[in-house]
């Protein structure tokens, strides 16, 4: 089963982030989506399990967000809440917690404590401290979790974080001057110069 993870949309969500969770079988949202129409647009992608921001605090989603979510899929539990300071020390998880996810900070996490892997995917609109733009996947199967993959959402498009680092030392200064409004607006072509 693969899980897309997303976290502090802010408003924004960007098209390379909605094609890189196409294919998941569940998405979870860690809060700060701040938008009940993207909240739908991730549910269109798949079955979303979200959670509230502290920037959600006035916005309605419904009876099935809350503070914290407990979702458990192939026999991994997870605990889903928005800020890390409020996620439990790890002797006062749920019982049986494998993966706690988190946002709020805008900056990617991969860690694991005592047997439990914390998450968080960054944000999607507003990265911090040199972080880029990203998702997150992960696989469940049988009670395990495989391949954690950061997904990051480049100017052309979703990349795995190996190819965006590969990319970004290879090629993308060449585009630094690349402008996608001007590429589309032929109004300043001089014609004269190419015989009309």
């Amino acid at each position: 089963m693969l899980i897309g993870i997303i976290s502090d949309i802010h408003r924004y969500l960007p098209e390379a982030a909605k094609t890189a969770l196409k294919g998941c079988d569940v998405i979870i949202n860690a809060g700060d989506t701040c938008s009940p129409a993207l909240m739908t647009e991730l549910e269109c992608i798949a079955p979303t399990v979200a959670v509230y921001g502290n920037c959600d605090r006035f916005v309605d989603y419904g009876p099935t967000v809350h503070d914290v979510a407990k979702p458990s899929y192939e026999g991994v539990r997870f605990y889903v809440t928005h800020r890390p300071e409020d996620v439990p020390a790890p002797a006062d998880l749920p019982r049986g917690t494998r993966v706690v996810i988190h946002g709020h900070t805008h900056m990617p996490r991969e860690e694991e404590i005592d047997g439990v892997l914390y998450l968080n995917p960054g944000s999607v609109s507003e990265p911090r401290r040199g972080s880029e733009p990203g998702v997150m996947t992960l696989v469940v199967e049988e009670r395990e979790v495989f391949d954690v993959q950061r997904i990051i959402l480049t100017p052309f498009g979703p990349m795995s974080e190996s190819e965006a680092n590969r990319k970004s030392a290879n090629h993308w200064d060449d585009f630094d001057d690349f402008d996608p409004d001007e590429a589309n607006d032929h109004t300043h072509i001089d014609f004269s110069e190419i015989g009309f």
